[in-house]
């Protein structure tokens, strides 16, 4: 293994980067629920003052249908921390400053991940993991690439985004 002077500096921007990684999950979150039962609230609404049912209303009741669905890439997304991930980086430095933060922050780091992993009843010897155990579990998880799959999704979901509000406010008026 390769011996470095262990680098604070780095060793906190990995640290500071895993807590803004769940403050940003928990934010996206918080706004997809909001999205998501808002238009259905407002769907719910409409369909029961209105008494009539309308091509807009369904199309709103989708959006909101399509938004609850999105939490799913979302929580893939964020399934993994990138202090973890980053244990298969080419990158040997990476690698060693990520070990030396999980193994700063075990419990939060790794408690945090094999929640998302195997849920609240998962093993608590797992918290005493080692790095080629976490890479040996992690590599069976690895096999789609999830941030490149959210970031396109997230493109996709703001053209249609897009397309229902303008569908919904312009053309079937």
């Amino acid at each position: 293994m390769i011996t470095l002077i262990f680098d604070h500096n780095y060793y906190k921007d990995l640290y500071s980067e895993f807590l803004e990684e769940r403050k940003t999950f928990h934010k996206f979150l918080l706004w997809a629920n909001i999205l998501g039962y808002g238009s259905l609230i407002i769907y719910l609404i409409l369909l029961v003052t209105l008494k009539k049912i309308d091509l807009r209303f369904v199309a709103l009741d989708l959006f909101s249908i399509y938004t609850r669905f999105s939490i799913i890439v979302l929580y893939k997304y964020f399934e993994i921390p990138c202090v973890c991930s980053n244990l298969f980086s080419d990158d040997e430095k990476l690698v060693l400053y990520s070990y030396k933060t999980i193994n700063a922050h075990r419990k939060e780091i790794l408690g945090c991940l094999w929640i998302n992993l195997f849920g609240l009843g998962y093993d608590r010897n797992l918290l005493g993991a080692e790095a080629d155990k976490i890479t040996h579990i992690l590599s069976n998880r690895e096999s789609i690439d999830w941030k490149k799959v959210g970031i396109l999704y997230l493109i996709k979901y703001i053209f249609v985004t897009i397309v229902l509000t303008i569908y919904i406010t312009y053309i079937s008026l």
